[in-house]
């Protein structure tokens, strides 16, 4: 719920055309300098946030664990906020790597 919220505002009127732009993100920007990663894989990231499956694990309830409190201001007041704070653009691809010594 967190996460879809997170979503809604950064794609704000193009939320309806994620899956379009999602693509266009990975045409323009992932595939000609990260080959290994798949399309369908990064589609799924981004609309989901699930970058690895573990076996054939069916995911029924949210992920809390990136959920959590922000300290902010509310019409002047300190209010701690309750949201999604993980990265929705850059996948966790890149910190494993995208290139190898060796080709295959």
């Amino acid at each position: 719920m967190k996460r879809e919220k997170r979503l809604r505002s950064y794609y704000e009127d193009r939320f309806d055309y994620r899956k379009n732009l999602i693509d266009w993100d990975y045409s323009m920007n992932v595939k000609d300098w990260a080959e290994i990663i798949h399309s369908k894989l990064f589609l799924w990231w981004r609309q989901e946030g699930i970058a690895y499956e573990i076996r054939d694990s069916k995911y029924p309830q949210p992920n809390r664990t990136m959920a959590s409190y922000a300290e902010g201001k509310e019409k002047g007041h300190s209010k701690l906020k309750r949201g999604y704070w993980g990265d929705i653009v850059q996948s966790p691809y890149w910190s494993i790597g995208v290139h190898a010594d060796e080709q295959r």
